[in-house]
């Protein structure tokens, strides 16, 4: 977490009392960085719809995915190797390149977005999104501030 620069900048206060900034848009309270890059072969994959289009294959001859609900779906279901070695197979039969190495640093990320398509195909995007949304570790850590921003929205 990093905490906004204010430095030169006007200081008001909120009726409550609360300390804000002015001169330059709204500015969060707290800054919650992003702590993930992915890897050259994570964006090859996005950037060539690999995880879409193996997605929508693997609905297809995984038909009981389909006999799941959603909530059963994200909390229980987990991508396995042989998904993983099938998606490898899936990209190398498009010419994308897979560097080990890189795939086994992102391995996490991948199986997510393979996830969260798999949810897309079936469910739609909101589902595609909860499913994203699970391992985003900028998501979740705002999340802890939400009772905090409750207290601060608070009108007496």
């Amino acid at each position: 977490m990093v905490q906004a620069d204010t430095t030169e900048r006007p200081e008001f206060h909120t009726k409550n009392g609360r300390t804000v900034y002015g001169g330059g848009g709204i500015t969060p309270d707290i800054v919650i960085e992003r702590n993930y890059d992915p890897t050259t072969t994570n964006m090859a994959l996005n950037a060539n719809r690999i995880f879409f289009e193996f997605g929508s294959e693997y609905v297809s001859s995984h038909q009981e995915i389909e006999q799941m609900s959603f909530q059963d779906f994200a909390g229980q279901y987990e991508i396995d190797s042989e998904a993983i070695d099938q998606l490898k197979e899936f990209a190398r039969s498009r010419e994308i390149e897979i560097d080990e190495e890189e795939f086994a640093e992102d391995l996490a990320d991948i199986k997510n977005n393979l996830k969260s398509k798999i949810a897309s195909n079936i469910w739609g995007k909101d589902e595609m999104y909860a499913v994203r949304l699970m391992t985003d570790t900028q998501v979740q850590e705002a999340l802890r501030y939400f009772p905090e921003a409750k207290e601060l929205a608070a009108v007496e």
